[in-house]
């Protein structure tokens, strides 16, 4: 597989540079919530040739523009987010955060800005479509992290969601303006050049067309997708959970469910006069966290959260393993996508699909006081050549040790899952981020 083969040879080179961990984070101007600096970790790719497209919504619900001093302004039609982006050369200084930027992302792009029209005034942001190769970004390599500040609250979370394209490591600090203490991590620490011939060494043949020039995709955004040569992958494993759970019930937690004349998993839980419904999903609901896994009151969006991780997961059949990480994965079919995400993540925590948040096994970096983050973008240099043979690793995850320190998150999202999607439709207006918090059952 050739996945970055001209790019790489000049972008990355041998091993992770472990990024500025000072302690010292830029100071807090007043009015704002936290700051955000940068480390440029690529290899060959120069400040002035890294871009930063900051997107979020203010209090108001709209779409805005996030400048290095914190402001925020909504966007006009007709512009275009290439105007708004910034090199790290003009970011020495970081950014600043107010308290009420919500539903955010920053894109990182290499060697040239994010093509992204405004095309509503306050509300319409085109976002890159990876499944479209007429997209203008298609051939730019870039890739994003998505964020929320709310009062005294953040989240903050790298994504594999809808593709890979830039390893990234997010450092977070709490704390007030001038007294603060680092509180954890989450991303990847391994140079994009390992990742590739990983990759190809690990995914199975299914898997093996999502690494393209710029990036590997999820699988929803390649051959899993309605139409297309893998779309019935999970099918047969739906299919016989739906016959499973017609004759004994699912229990998620309180609820129990089995499925009814009407081919739907109906759930109610004691003292609850109320039947809430799950549609039989199929494999692209499973792998977007869409369609039927996306419909109905909060309670009903949050067992479909579940139901859409636990077949992702191979361990819907087995409820008892359904808060057990040493069980993911272990069967086909499965999303091997993911499962290679959280292999190759620190602490095994990955956004490789949008409820990935189920049983805290994705990378939401989420506290009280909030003071800074420090994102270090890409992974050094790796001069290994890629092998022609590749051998499959045990399917089985390992502790991927940090470059720096291990991670302490003192605000780890609770067990019950979240029921907001981390993915964010490539063309909606809204910009959504996984860390923002729902309501759940």
């Amino acid at each position: 597989m050739k996945w970055f083969s001209a790019i790489l040879a000049g972008l990355w080179g041998s091993g992770w540079a472990a990024p500025l961990l000072a302690g010292v984070l830029v100071p807090l101007n007043a009015g704002t919530q936290m700051t955000c600096q940068f480390v440029n970790n690529s290899c060959n790719v120069p400040d002035n040739q890294v871009y930063i497209l900051a997107l979020a919504n203010n209090a108001a619900g709209q779409t805005c523009t996030l400048d290095a001093a914190g402001n925020l302004t909504p966007i006009v039609a007709g512009d275009n987010g290439s105007a708004h982006s910034l090199p790290l050369s003009a970011l020495a200084g970081g950014m600043q955060l107010p308290p009420t930027a919500t539903s955010g992302r920053l894109y990182v792009s290499y060697g040239a800005p994010m093509n992204m029209p405004f095309v509503t005034a306050g509300v319409g942001v085109v976002q890159p479509n990876i499944s479209n190769p007429s997209d203008p970004n298609i051939n730019t390599t870039f890739d994003w992290v998505e964020f929320s500040v709310v009062g005294n609250q953040s989240w903050f979370n790298t994504t594999q969601v809808d593709m890979f394209g830039i390893p990234m490591l997010l450092q977070f600090y709490t704390g007030s303006s001038t007294s603060y203490a680092y509180n954890g991590e989450a991303g990847i620490t391994e140079t994009a050049a390992a990742i590739a011939r990983e990759w190809a060494a690990f995914a199975p043949p299914a898997f093996q067309s999502l690494a393209g020039p710029n990036r590997i995709l999820a699988p929803l955004h390649g051959s899993f997708g309605a139409g297309q040569p893998n779309a019935a992958y999970l099918d047969a494993y739906i299919n016989s959970l739906w016959a499973q759970y017609t004759g004994s019930p699912l229990v998620l937690g309180a609820f129990s469910g089995t499925v009814n004349t009407s081919g739907q998993l109906a759930f109610t839980q004691p003292g609850d006069p109320t039947t809430y419904y799950v549609n039989k999903p199929s494999t692209q609901d499973v792998l977007g966290g869409q369609g039927a896994l996306a419909t109905g009151n909060p309670t009903e969006l949050a067992l479909e959260a579940q139901i859409c991780a636990a077949i992702n997961r191979h361990v819907l059949d087995n409820a008892a393993q359904l808060n057990n990480p040493a069980a993911y994965y272990q069967s086909s079919p499965a999303n091997a996508y993911a499962q290679f995400w959280h292999l190759h993540s620190i602490n095994n925590l990955a956004y490789g699909f949008s409820y990935d948040d189920v049983n805290n096994q994705s990378t939401t970096l989420s506290a009280t006081q909030p003071r800074g983050i420090i994102l270090t973008i890409g992974g050094g240099c790796d001069n290994t050549p890629t092998p022609s043979s590749t051998t499959t690793p045990s399917a089985t995850p390992s502790a991927t040790p940090s470059a720096t320190q291990s991670a302490t998150q003192s605000a780890t999202p609770s067990a019950t899952p979240s029921a907001t999607p981390s993915a964010t439709p490539s063309a909606t207006p809204s910009v959504t981020p996984s860390a923002t918090p729902s309501a759940t059952p």
